[in-house]
């Protein structure tokens, strides 16, 4: 399995200024960085979608940053094909500790979290290198009411495997607005058999600097 081209700029979005500036590259992922950098909070929806078992998986994630701290709060959720989602796990990140539940009615499960180091965030996001993809302009686009830059790049994660992805930048801020990709990937079943599945994935980023995004008490 190979980490998707969406996982890795939210892993982007998600991280401190300090790693934003040494991964981020050439545009459109540095006017990313520098516009993240002057946000307080945000929040992101990311949704996968899966041919190979009709599933859906959501994943709501509120930032917050405070100085050189960025605490998130996290909550997946999963659904198959004609199925009402289920609630998978809820995850916070503190700056200093990690905390999971199950249902909002269990309590959390916390583990110290320090701060990883510098060079181990920018390893995490160099799978691949983000500063290596070729982004390629095109034609300006009103997304989620904003008028926004798009680029586009390709990238093959692995043998087999090939993905298109455009991501929107917003023109007045920097922001990123929406980045999609699909993934067409070969795949092997347990009775030999080649099969195709197809991937796709949105995130979408929203309530910046909302003063009623909270990272809940755990």
């Amino acid at each position: 399995m190979f980490i998707t081209l969406v996982s890795l700029i939210l892993a982007l979005t998600l991280t401190t200024t300090q790693v934003r500036e040494a991964i981020a590259g050439p545009p459109p992922l540095n006017r990313m960085a520098h516009a993240l950098a002057s946000a307080h909070s945000y929040r992101v929806v990311f949704i996968s979608r899966q041919t190979l078992d009709n599933s859906t998986s959501t994943d709501t994630t509120t930032v917050v940053q405070h100085g050189m701290t960025v605490q998130t709060y996290i909550v997946l959720t999963r659904a198959v094909q004609g199925q009402k989602p289920q609630l998978l796990t809820e995850h916070v990140e503190t700056g200093t500790r990690a905390c999971d539940r199950a249902t909002p009615s269990t309590p959390w499960h916390c583990i110290p979290w320090p701060r990883a180091t510098h060079a181990a965030l920018v390893r995490v996001t160099q799978n691949p290198d983000l500063r290596s993809l070729h982004w390629v302009t095109i034609r300006d686009a009103i997304v989620h009411g904003q008028l926004c830059r798009g680029y586009r790049t390709t990238w093959r994660p692995a043998a087999g495997a090939r993905v298109h992805a455009v991501l929107w930048i917003a023109r007045a801020t920097g922001r990123p607005v929406e980045v999609t990709d699909t993934t067409v990937a070969s795949v092997t079943s347990a009775g030999a058999n080649k099969l195709t599945n197809t991937i796709v994935e949105t995130a979408v980023w929203s309530a910046w600097n909302s003063s009623t995004l909270r990272i809940p008490r755990t």
